[in-house]
């Protein structure tokens, strides 16, 4: 996946975004209030799901200790371990969406990040 992004303020390509990676009407495993709808990249760029060819779903397992963890974006496949391209969902709990979203948003305004300006996403 692509770790760096450009941003967007076009509200119709923010919405679009959302709405490729998280589509209305699909079934989602969750209690109102209690579970959201999370897309990489992010729906505030040029390069999130409207823009990709395809999405996945994340399932892990780790066969050492028989972990595992499916993201439930039942609509999408699940991402093979050698594909890295398209968008990718997981519905994760509200509050951590939300606090990812404001956390996005302060990196944005702190940094001075504007409509077509390229930043980069490091996992660490």
């Amino acid at each position: 996946m692509r770790d760096v992004l450009t941003r967007t303020q076009n509200e119709t390509l923010i919405d679009n975004n959302y709405k490729t990676a998280c589509p209305p009407g699909y079934p989602k495993p969750t209690t109102p209030g209690t579970w959201s709808c999370d897309e990489y990249p992010f729906k505030s760029t040029y390069n999130g799901a409207y823009s990709q060819p395809y999405g996945c779903n994340i399932f892990l397992f780790s066969w050492n200790s028989a972990y595992e963890f499916n993201c439930n974006a039942s609509w999408l496949p699940s991402r093979a371990a050698t594909d890295s391209g398209g968008y990718s969902v997981c519905i994760i709990p509200l509050a951590e969406n939300s606090l990812g979203g404001a956390d996005l948003g302060a990196f944005y305004y702190k940094s001075r990040v504007l409509d077509g300006d390229d930043f980069q996403v490091r996992v660490i």
